[in-house]
């Protein structure tokens, strides 16, 4: 008997702690919310920018998207095809895209993206060269990132179900946008993609590129210097050193971090009010993430760069 009365004590102590947890976040919510709701969209913009610049992106007000920066750190990462490979170890499940050409006595890589990117929506566009004279296929190089003069001027817009999701442009050597909260499997997405070269060599070498991936001549439009396509399904072989099972477990994971943030930031509907909110919410958790994913994201850059350069397979 007594037994049973010390189990119903526990019980009630436990409910009781349940309770006032509840209240306390309850509270906390609702403080946080005062807070972004009193803030101006500077303040709060000035916030997300000064947490995401240690991974390299900021906040863009046209689209309410994260983008990358002018000058990221990935910049001196280059690019190596096992980047792709261990993406789906990150939680990214995309559809990678890779054309190559050579131009001016070096070896381009322009590269597109979309797909699911951990708990965002995104798409890419990458330009990377090599200088090497070498026999080595082009997938087997290690590429550097452009410089600031050889940079492109990229457009793309990202489709779902027929609807225009976002719309990224601008002089850049890596276009990037991603939509927290956004859930797409890389087969529901279509990319059109604009890319206007500084010279004709540089398009036309493009153009031959897309043609040896796979594109028809009727999917490249050619406009003076400039060349439009779709990405919808790739042209190019898919790299990944996981099973179907490996990458179904991190769609459904995926998946659920998608709804989790939705509802953990349920007052708001915008990408800066929200994080803003999770923010006031969960300071400490939101440091110690910031500081967490910037290690690990870094490192796991930093080990394929060195395997790649190295040789290794």
């Amino acid at each position: 008997m007594k037994y049973v009365w010390w189990c119903l004590i526990g019980l009630a102590v436990l409910a009781v702690i349940a309770a006032l947890v509840c209240i306390c976040i309850h509270i906390r919510r609702k403080r946080a919310a005062k807070k972004v709701r009193c803030e101006s969209e500077e303040e709060k913009a000035f916030r997300l920018n000064s947490a995401l610049s240690v991974f390299g992106f900021a906040w863009c007000r046209d689209c309410d998207c994260i983008t990358a920066g002018e000058d990221p750190w990935q910049r001196d990462m280059g690019y190596c095809a096992e980047y792709d490979e261990f993406a789906l170890s990150m939680n990214m499940v995309m559809d990678c895209e890779p054309i190559y050409f050579r131009c001016n006595g070096k070896n381009w890589l322009m590269e597109f993206w979309k797909g699911q990117y951990g708990c965002a929506t995104g798409a890419e566009i990458g330009l990377y060269y090599n200088d090497e004279e070498t026999d080595r296929p082009p997938e087997k190089l290690f590429y550097t990132c452009a410089a600031d003069s050889q940079r492109a001027h990229m457009q793309f817009s990202l489709w779902k179900d027929g609807k225009c999701i976002m719309e990224r442009c601008g002089l850049h050597w890596w276009l990037t946008g991603f939509l927290p909260g956004e859930y797409s499997g890389p087969c529901d997405l279509v990319m059109k993609i604009c890319i206007c070269f500084h010279e004709g060599a540089m398009r036309d070498a493009f153009c031959r590129g897309l043609l040896e991936a796979g594109y028809d001549r009727q999917e490249i439009c050619v406009e003076n210097n400039r060349i439009c396509l779709t990405f919808d399904r790739p042209k190019t072989r898919q790299h990944c050193r996981f099973g179907r099972l490996y990458r179904f477990l991190v769609c459904r994971k995926n998946a659920r971090y998608c709804k989790c943030y939705l509802r953990a930031s349920r007052p708001f509907c915008t990408t800066l009010d929200r994080i803003s909110f999770l923010g006031y919410c969960f300071p400490l958790l939101y440091r110690k993430l910031i500081r967490l994913g910037m290690r690990c994201s870094r490192r796991r850059y930093e080990k394929c760069c060195r395997r790649r350069r190295r040789g290794s397979p």
